[in-house]
């Protein structure tokens, strides 16, 4: 992926209002009735602050403090300024046609609430423009919303605009307050559905300290679902990021197709975050995005993050992601992505990679020090020919990343290494390849093996390292390039014995981890059969693809799924 075009692309097409911690086990539950509980998301309503009520039979005259003497329109909710605690709530089941602008800032105790009341959610149709803009404002949370505009994917026109929109571009890195979207249906937007933005013209770092979305549709706009973007390029190393925060949970994202036109720049991502220092993104669903992306320069993917450190991408499932050029991956830690993880994510059927280790050469830092480990990736990267996971860079170098525990079952290879790579390191992995004569791992040098099964359905080993065909496992170790250490030999060659992976299809529902079919069958020889990952000081982990505790037996197996 390259970065830099689609910030610009979306900084002059949008600027302004247009009229290693260890993670828990899945939780229990469902995304209807259970949700994020985190220390960091401190919304409060304040039981002291006023409610207004906007109805389309009530009259702009009116105080509008009860149901029975309502506003009437967008315009006069624009026009006046709250507190924090006030909420101002739209009627259910009702359509408001404009533009909202947030004239005020909450609290860090209490925020400003545009919602709903009544029955089911209203509708604000934006038309042309932007749905919510907040401009330097923070504490403020939009909730329980349709939200609407008028792009058309066939004729690639009819909006302008954000959906939710909360920009700072203050200059000096200035950092507000938090920003929240929840039980949103954010659809029909030119720019993304949901977007957080630090954009000031000094390109400093201007943000926001928490950025959260989480329980919303964000479904057909153009060039993304969510996204946060901060003021690029940063200063070569600077530790300053515009999100200290981030939380995107429990939504489903999809047909964002991206913008035809393009303008050099890749569009059509699902979830995509830049420049954040911490946060997670989790149980989200996010499929066919991107298919109208043309830039050949750079693709899209489902879920991604760039320009970011210390993010943890988990149990999410992307499929029928796709670019009318390259990429349509999965997921992606792409340019300047450090200390990140990716864990206990399902990809399938997407016309990219699966799994996307990228460096593109100008961000802050070189992509580095991630690790991706116990996820699942199916018939992944077939029709752009990638890899089920991809590792690499177009400039610069892509190092020290930790590839582990992974299953990947692909009829294409299941890993693919271009230019770039220095360091990085693939162990305890079962790569299933079902298709004949073809390369199950297929990369340049900088790239190193260890403990890993190598098996195809279909006969035969094919193993190519930086142009050496190695076409069986005794000959991949007499090489030296893989599977040996320390005077040692490791590696298998054997079918894996998995439950039923030829069958494997979309979960759907939020709690990918439920998949059953690429777990060990009794007798699987992956079982007990790890490299032990603290003799590299590595955190092998407390729980495997499915939520279940690690080691069982006495050793971890190889793979995503413990055998229990």
């Amino acid at each position: 992926m390259k970065i830099k075009n689609y910030f610009l692309f979306v900084l002059i097409a949008g600027i302004g209002f247009g009229c290693q911690k260890e993670s828990s086990p899945i939780p229990n539950g469902n995304a209807s009735n259970s949700g994020p509980v985190s220390s960091k998301d401190k919304f409060k309503l304040s039981s002291t602050g006023s409610t207004y009520y906007v109805s389309p039979s009530g009259n702009d005259a009116n105080n509008g403090t009860s149901p029975s003497a309502p506003w009437k329109t967008i315009s006069k909710v624009n026009s006046q300024t709250y507190s924090p605690g006030d909420q101002i709530l739209f009627q259910g089941g009702q359509t408001f046609a404009g533009n909202i602008i947030a004239s005020s800032s909450g609290s860090s105790s209490s925020y400003v609430r545009y919602a709903s009341y009544g029955t089911g959610r209203a509708s604000i149709n934006a038309g042309t423009g932007t749905g919510v803009y907040v401009l330097n404002k923070s504490y403020v949370l939009v909730d329980s919303l349709i939200i609407y505009g008028g792009f058309n994917a066939t004729s690639q026109s009819g909006n302008n605009g954000y959906g939710v929109e909360f920009l700072n571009n203050l200059t000096g890195g200035v950092i507000l307050g938090y920003c929240k979207v929840i039980n949103c249906d954010v659809s029909g937007f030119k720019l993304a559905g949901i977007q957080f933005l630090g954009a000031p013209s000094d390109n400093s770092q201007s943000g926001f300290s928490q950025i959260i979305a989480y329980f919303n549709n964000v479904r057909d706009n153009a060039i993304a679902g969510i996204s946060s973007i901060g003021g690029y390029p940063p200063s070569a190393g600077s530790t300053s990021y515009s999100f200290p925060y981030v939380y995107v949970g429990y939504n489903y994202v999809y047909n964002n197709l991206g913008y035809k036109p393009g303008n050099g720049n890749h569009t059509g991502d699902g979830i995509v975050i830049g420049d954040a220092s911490s946060g997670t993104i989790e149980h989200n669903v996010a499929y066919n995005n991107g298919w109208n992306n043309t830039n050949s320069g750079g693709g899209p993917a489902a879920i991604w993050c760039w320009d970011s450190t210390n993010l943890y991408i988990q149990y999410n499932e992307a499929y029928n992601n796709g670019s009318n050029a390259i990429d349509g991956d999965g997921f992606d830690l792409d340019g300047g992505a450090t200390y990140c993880t990716m864990q206990y994510n399902y990809s399938h059927d997407n016309a990219g990679a699966g799994y996307l280790i990228w460096e593109f050469g100008d961000s802050r830092v070189n992509n580095s020090h991630n690790t991706i480990r116990y996820n699942i990736s199916k018939n992944d990267g077939a029709r752009n020919g990638y890899g089920s996971i991809e590792i690499g860079a177009s400039a610069n170098n892509c190092n020290n990343n930790y590839i582990y525990n992974n299953t990947c079952f692909n009829s294409g290879p299941c890993v693919k290494g271009d230019g770039g790579n220095v360091n990085n390191i693939f162990s305890n992995n079962i790569f299933y390849s079902t298709q004949a004569n073809t390369s199950i791992v297929s990369t340049q040098s900088g790239v190193w093996f260890l403990n890993n099964n190598y098996y195809n359905s279909a006969g035969g080993f094919n193993v190519n390292i930086s142009g050496n065909v190695f076409t069986s496992l005794a000959s991949l170790r007499a090489s030296n390039w893989s599977e040996t250490w320390n005077g040692n030999s490791y590696g298998y060659n054997v079918n894996p014995s998995l439950n039923s992976p030829s069958s494997a299809g979309t979960v759907g529902n939020l709690y990918p981890n439920t998949l059953s079919n690429f777990k060990l069958n009794s007798g699987s020889p992956m079982i007990n059969t790890d490299f032990n990952l603290a003799t590299w000081s590595w955190n092998a982990g407390s729980y495997d693809f499915n939520g279940l505790g690690i080691p069982n037996g006495g050793a971890y197996d190889i793979g995503a799924s413990e055998y229990h």
